[in-house]
C-alpha cells in the first residue's frame, strides 16, 4: 500500500472530513460554551454597582451581539453551510481585534485583572483561527461545500 492509495478520490484523506475531533469541540463551544459564558457575564454585570448605567448598557450589548454571533457562527459550522468558514474566521478575526482593544485600555488603566483575561481570549481566538486556517479536516470538509455549490451552478 502506498500513500497515494490512502488517498481519497481528490488526493485528501477521507477519514478527516465532517463534523469531528477538534471541529466538534469548537462547534460545541460556540453553540453551547460561549452563549454561557455570555449569560454568566451578563448575570455578573447586572448587579455590579461600580459600573454606570451606561457602561452595563454597552457591556451587556457587546455579550449579547457576541453570544448571537457564536451561535450563528456555530450553526453555520455544523451545518456545513457554504461561508461557514468565512464567517468563522470573521468571528475570531472580530473576537482577537475586540480583545486585543481591551487589552490595550486595560493596560493603560493597569487593571491587571481585566488584561490577563484577556490575554487568555487573545490566545485562545488566535489559537482557533490558526486551527481554521491550518486544519486539514477543516479544508476537507468546506472546500468540498464551495465545490458542489459551485458545480450546481453551472448545471
Amino acid at each position: 500500500m502506498t500513500l497515494g492509495d490512502s488517498l481519497g478520490p481528490h488526493g485528501k484523506r477521507p477519514e478527516l472530513s465532517g463534523i469531528g475531533g477538534w471541529l466538534a469541540f469548537l462547534c460545541v463551544s460556540l453553540l453551547f460554551l460561549t452563549p454561557l459564558g455570555v449569560a454568566l457575564d451578563i448575570i455578573r454585570t447586572v448587579p455590579d454597582p461600580q459600573m454606570s448605567p451606561v457602561e452595563k448598557g454597552i457591556g451587556i450589548s457587546l455579550d449579547i451581539a457576541l453570544g448571537g454571533f457564536a451561535i450563528l457562527t456555530g450553526i453555520s459550522l455544523s451545518r456545513v453551510r457554504p461561508n461557514a468558514l468565512r464567517v468563522a474566521k470573521i468571528f475570531f478575526f472580530v473576537t482577537l481585534t475586540f480583545w486585543l482593544l481591551v487589552a490595550a485600555s486595560a493596560a493603560l488603566l493597569s487593571d491587571g485583572i481585566t488584561a490577563s483575561l484577556s490575554v487568555r481570549s487573545i490566545v485562545v481566538s488566535a489559537a482557533w483561527l490558526a486551527y481554521l486556517y491550518r486544519s486539514q479536516r477543516v479544508r476537507n470538509t468546506y472546500s468540498r461545500v464551495g465545490a458542489e455549490s459551485a458545480a450546481e451552478v453551472f448545471r
